[in-house]
């Protein structure tokens, strides 16, 4: 996938400063903070701006485009920052202006957190935001990856993967752990402080393969950030009904079929039932919607990934090597690589998988922080604060391979990507630990 330039499909070029576009982009970010985009309608967006429906589309060409105009708006909001690291030349001076523009940058996708966390959620069905969404996160791999290089020729990191992959990696992080904070979806990381102690000591870990000796950061942002509405479960969602039956088996084996060729988008029950398997009531009888049956098919894949990352945590001092390749072992025993795919990159948007999904990355994070902190027991080292460490580690490999399976830049070979992620595991778990250096 290639990084295009922001770009607003209108009839002509506008400046976003007339009255009637700031009109819809007030307008759109207050319903943001109030439903979920799929639940946007350009009536309703037109009604709330007060202008005529005519002069909406003489503007934007969809509820889409005004979110990509907003998202063009934050990028430059980005790039104006105090300390910008892309104006420092590589080095310590480049070092510190990336973790003050980093925590600043995350700070303002909090203030808009409206817009932040609908670009999140929909980065991999909307075309628009996709490109406004990596345009923006680009110029921040751009800069990790030059000084990435920079501490390798000065021989203060190891060699290691390709810069560009490694930073893209830690953006991911970054990305999700502002997301599933913001979202009060992970305990661990609902603090701000929480959030960017994961994310920096993770970056030192990711860099210089080794964890830092220091006390736990603090808390000095106990609190969630303002966030958008969520997208909200429809009426009468029950969930599966005995996913286990013979007839409830034949449907998931035939949503599975179906997802190699149409998207978890696309599917609707209508396929699902086309064939003539089961009828309509049938279906209904075991499962309240095309999401519902998909939640059951996840949930398993889900549980039996989680069983394995558990495992390897465990055993990771007698097999370091189950480690290093238990992410790239994980990928290649996908029985559907289309389902999982469909999972990484729909579960913000759809409430049925959240659930399952949210669950299984908390048993691996949970499985995780209770190994580090065993560790350190036996060690008597004290570190970064073990529950965000594990929490964002963990959501830095969710975010990483669902870029992956997208095709985003630096991550298009998946091997490559969990053999990175396995790497960074294992320096979490193993590696040695060393005085946080004086600025």
């Amino acid at each position: 996938m290639s990084v295009n330039p922001v770009t607003r499909q209108r009839p002509r070029a506008h400046d976003g400063r007339s009255a009637s576009e700031q009109a819809v982009f007030a307008a759109t970010e207050e319903l943001l903070a109030e439903v979920s985009l799929q639940d946007i309608t350009v009536a309703k967006i037109i009604k709330r701006a007060g202008v005529s429906r005519a002069n909406f589309y003489h503007y934007f060409a969809s509820k889409a485009d005004v979110l990509a105009a907003l998202l063009a708006r934050l990028l430059q909001e980005t790039y104006e920052v105090a300390e910008s690291p892309w104006q420092a030349q590589p080095g310590k001076d480049r070092a510190r202006s990336l973790d003050a523009s980093l925590r600043e940058t995350v700070g303002m996708w909090a203030d808009r957190g409206a817009v932040s966390c609908a670009a999140i959620e929909n980065i991999f069905s909307v075309p628009q935001v996709t490109a406004a969404w990596l345009t923006m996160r680009e110029r921040f791999i751009a800069a990790v990856s030059e000084q990435i290089a920079h501490e390798r020729e000065q021989g203060r990191a190891p060699a290691g993967p390709s810069p560009e992959l490694l930073a893209a990696v830690l953006v991911c992080g970054v990305e999700r752990t502002f997301y599933v904070g913001a979202r009060g979806f992970d305990p661990a990381l609902v603090s701000g402080g929480a959030r960017f102690e994961a994310f920096t000591e993770l970056t030192y870990a990711a860099i210089y393969g080794v964890l830092r000796a220091v006390e736990p950061f603090g808390d000095d942002d106990p609190e969630a950030v303002p966030t958008a509405a969520l997208p909200s479960a429809g009426p009468g969602v029950t969930g599966n009904r005995d996913a286990a039956n013979p007839t409830a088996e034949q449907i998931l084996r035939r949503v599975a079929e179906l997802l190699e060729d149409v998207s978890l988008e696309d599917l609707s029950v209508e396929r699902i039932i086309g064939d003539g398997t089961v009828s309509r009531a049938t279906f209904y009888a075991y499962f309240s919607s095309k999401d519902d049956a998909f939640a059951a098919l996840f949930r398993r894949a889900s549980e039996q990934q989680a069983e394995a990352f558990v495992a390897a945590v465990r055993n990771h001092q007698a097999d370091p090597q189950a480690v290093r390749t238990a992410l790239r072992d994980w990928v290649d025993s996908w029985e559907s690589p289309a389902v999982m795919r469909n999972a990484l990159h729909e579960w913000p948007r759809r409430p049925e998988l959240r659930e399952p999904y949210l669950a299984g990355q908390r048993r691996c994070a949970e499985a995780l922080a209770a190994q580090i902190e065993a560790d350190r027991r036996e060690t008597g080292v004290t570190g970064p604060t073990v529950a965000p460490l594990a929490a964002g580690l963990v959501w830095t490999i969710e975010r990483s391979i669902a870029g992956s399976l997208a095709g985003e830049p630096h991550l298009g070979d998946l091997h490559q990507v969990a053999d990175v992620l396995g790497e960074l595991l294992l320096v979490v778990l193993d590696a040695p630990w060393v005085t946080r250096p004086a600025n």
